[in-house]
């Protein structure tokens, strides 16, 4: 009887490691890790499958719920996550500065890829040198009314979505002094297929990959009251500043223009 008992419980056991989508509490599924979502990536790849892509988009977008800023109780990561909600208009980048790459440059995606970490400071305007702090697992709250819908950049996507894209490029310069690296080969095609979906851009000097939706924002420096706060962002090959200012407890977007380029 005891025999027949671990045999079912060895069963049961085998049966929920094999199980990718087992639910635990709450109707949540389990994170995959990096390996399994990179098996899943390659099997839709090979079978040109953009139904499989897009079930996995889909498992990856149920799986990380967004942080709610009002049950937020330390003040400062709060003022973080409504800044950011304030600043990033992905679908509105004429907002921001505009972009070379036109203002349209993700009318076609189905989902938006966000940053899973943003640092913050609090120098704002001053020549101070500080080492700024991290908020980790970084999900804010987003809402567009296309109805696109957000994936959070986790550390298992992040590295997923590298492994599987590769790093076969045209190095920059290649035919004209100007011309930025580009996925070549392999790559290239892997990289056309993730964009039925997405907008997974080639990095300008070549060897990696922007896999966020931009704006990407690197720094956020609020002034000691929390009233102002100075945007340092990226946009493509471009990038810039964006000053929000505090009033009524609501942070609004004042100016942001772009101020470099590579």
């Amino acid at each position: 009887m005891k025999y027949m008992i671990f045999v079912i419980l060895l069963c049961l056991y085998i049966s929920c490691e094999k199980n990718e989508n087992l639910k635990i509490g709450n109707n949540e599924p389990v994170p995959l890790k990096s390996p399994e979502i990179l098996n899943r990536l390659n099997e839709a790849y090979n079978a040109d499958s953009t139904e499989a892509l897009y079930q996995i988009l889909e498992d990856w977008h149920k799986e990380n719920k967004p942080v709610k800023t009002e049950g937020l109780e330390n003040d400062t990561i709060k003022n973080v996550y409504e800044v950011y909600i304030e600043f990033y208009t992905p679908f509105d980048i004429d907002r921001i500065g505009g972009s070379e790459w036109g203002n349209e440059l993700y009318e076609n995606v189905s989902y938006y890829v966000v940053q899973n970490r943003i640092l913050y400071d609090f120098v704002y305007e001053s020549l101070a040198v500080t080492i700024p702090d991290t908020v980790n697992d970084f999900r804010p709250e987003l809402s567009f009314d296309n109805g696109v819908k957000p994936l959070y950049l986790t550390e298992n996507y992040d590295t997923a979505l590298n492994d599987f894209l590769g790093a076969t490029y045209i190095p920059f310069g290649t035919g004209g002094i100007m011309n930025p690296a580009s996925a070549a080969e392999d790559s290239y095609e892997r990289q056309q297929f993730i964009n039925n979906y997405l907008l997974v851009i080639y990095g300008h000097w070549g060897g990696y990959w922007h896999l966020e939706t931009h704006p990407e924002v690197y720094n956020i420096s609020f002034d000691e009251n929390m009233n102002n706060a100075i945007v340092h962002f990226r946009l493509v090959y471009q990038g810039g500043e964006a000053r929000l200012t505090k009033q009524d407890g609501k942070w609004t977007l004042v100016e942001s223009r772009l101020t470099w380029i590579e």
